[in-house]
């Protein structure tokens, strides 16, 4: 088997929004890649990174939504990724969160195992984000201009299927495995026996067809999209919006400090100090008033 379809119903519906978000954002329904991040902050969602790799017999995190409301009853919305992962792996992650994120899920939701996803509202997550990330007109328009306008890729040998995913895969940022399943919704593969091919690729093996091919193609790129970046922190609007609240008197420096810690960042970065304990002050002083007063006798 395949794939585990959705409903042509729920597919086109996702297309729409597809087609709809991009045209929002005035898109394009060109290559997006990094350019996510872009839309996150345009969209005032903070960005959260944190590397975690899974326990023993723990399904792997691959990244989170979160809304959350402040003192002021201002909403913050939060997109956490795993940054254990592969680099084009967490641009897909972006991409499923914001469906998260537009589809109004709640005040949190955490995805796992992206790969192999459980419950229909991960699978339209799933979908949404490959589309999202690779739409289904401009994947049959680069089939169409490499197939003399034929939608079936059958025919082709395993080398120039392999080429053109990798130009895919370089372009658009997209996980090779999401591009394999992107084939199959659009029509153009059907054979099983290719795609069982396809998806047993160890692309991310150097020694492999594929990871020589993409390499030949774009060295740096292809790395960087191989890379697990093991990021740790957050975009700098957000500790801007954490400063801002203790410079309005809305938390603590003691709490400050805590959040600050979280990204491995400290008050000293941004010429704050601890505060001290004031009835040592208090203590302190004193000491040295009576040692005053001892040397002046």
């Amino acid at each position: 088997m395949m794939l585990t379809p959705l409903s042509g119903k729920e597919r086109i519906k996702l297309e729409q929004l597809v087609e709809q978000k991009r045209d929002t954002f005035d898109l394009g329904m060109g290559p997006l890649g990094d350019r996510i991040l872009q839309l996150v902050a345009q969209l005032d969602i903070h960005m959260l990174y944190l590397p975690k790799e899974p326990g023993t017999n723990e399904e792997p995190l691959s990244a989170m939504y979160l809304s959350s409301k402040e003192k002021d009853g201002h909403v913050l919305s939060f997109i956490g990724v795993n940054t254990s992962q592969y680099y084009d792996t967490q641009l897909f992650s972006i991409a499923h969160e914001l469906y998260h994120y537009w589809e109004e899920t709640g005040d949190f939701y955490l995805c796992r195992n992206m790969e192999d996803p459980e419950g229909i509202r991960e699978k339209k997550a799933n979908q949404f984000a490959a589309s999202f990330l690779l739409p289904s007109q401009t994947l049959k328009k680069a089939i169409y201009e490499d197939n003399n306008y034929e939608i079936k890729v059958d025919g082709w040998n395993l080398s120039t299927l392999l080429r053109f995913i990798a130009r895919l895969h370089l372009e658009f940022k997209l996980p090779y495995k999401s591009i394999v399943r992107r084939l199959v919704e659009v029509g153009a593969l059907t054979d099983e026996g290719m795609f069982n091919i396809l998806w047993s690729q160890n692309v991310r093996e150097e020694s492999s067809l594929y990871y020589k091919i993409a390499m030949s193609y774009d060295a740096d790129v292809f790395r960087l999209l191989n890379k697990k970046t093991l990021k740790i922190g957050s975009d700098a609007r957000l500790v801007e919006h954490m400063l801002q609240n203790y410079e309005s008197s809305l938390v603590g420096l003691d709490e400050l400090a805590e959040d600050l810690s979280l990204f491995e960042k400290g008050l000293d970065e941004y010429g704050l100090e601890e505060d001290v304990d004031q009835d040592f002050m208090k203590e302190l002083l004193r000491e040295l008033d009576e040692g005053e007063d001892t040397n002046e006798g």
